[in-house]
């Protein structure tokens, strides 16, 4: 079955101000890679070329909008996109969507983003891997037809808070790392998540990380975000 949709603009409800953010047309999704970004999908099966020349056409659109020059967005050997010099941003893609988050240095520090669909229970090895003891509890406490969404949710707002903080850390977490503060009737259109680091990651030291997040019919979309 073909995934639902994402509602238009979703990325919009998680961003602060200072951030653009950039959902896939459909023609990006068979936008044409630069010269620089070749080498990164020149042994990638067809869905993985689509998936990044979708990325990086909503990025270079999103620096348009910043009013800078749509340029080539290489990795760098972690992996993570080249952004322009005083540019930072994010890219992620799921099922049927693919978006990007850029912004001024000097208005955001640092920003991930992450969508999931809704994680079925047939994928419960998954989620044994990723939750805490008290996130999995959580997830066990909510009724059958919230807990795929709700274990997007935890999925996507660790990728997410990972995606901003390894810039600035350039530390390898690992999803236990982080454990979220789940509380009751969390799965509302959109909301936030605090989070805490383990004592001894770098990243613990980083002020206020929180994960914003929104949510589709069975899409959940995340963004992480430190203020300059």
């Amino acid at each position: 079955m073909d995934p639902a949709p994402p509602p238009p603009g979703l990325i919009a409800l998680v961003l602060p101000p200072g951030a653009v953010g950039i959902e896939a047309e459909p023609a990006d999704w068979d936008a044409e890679l630069l010269p620089e970004e070749e080498p990164m999908v020149a042994r990638a099966v067809p869905r993985r070329r689509r998936e990044a020349a979708a990325g990086r056409a909503c990025a270079r659109r999103g620096l348009v909008r910043l009013g800078l020059e749509a340029v080539a967005l290489p990795p760098d050997p972690d992996r993570v996109p080249r952004w322009p010099a005083g540019v930072v941003g994010s890219i992620t893609h799921t099922r049927g969507l693919c978006a990007a988050a850029v912004a001024r240095q000097r208005d955001l520090r640092a920003i991930g983003i992450d969508a999931e669909r809704a994680i079925a229970a047939s994928r419960g090895d998954v989620m044994r891997l990723v939750t805490t003891p008290a996130e999995a509890a959580w997830l066990a406490g909510l009724p059958e037809p919230e807990r795929a969404l709700g274990s997007a949710l935890v999925f996507s707002a660790k990728e997410a808070l990972y995606k901003c903080q390894f810039p600035l850390t350039r530390e390898l977490l690992a999803f236990g790392d982080v454990e979220l503060a789940l509380e009751p009737g969390l799965l509302a259109r959109t909301g936030a998540l605090r989070a805490e680091f383990r004592a001894g990651t770098a990243a613990r030291a980083l002020p206020g990380l929180t994960a914003h997040y929104a949510l589709g019919a069975d899409l959940v979309m995340t963004a992480a975000c430190l203020v300059a």
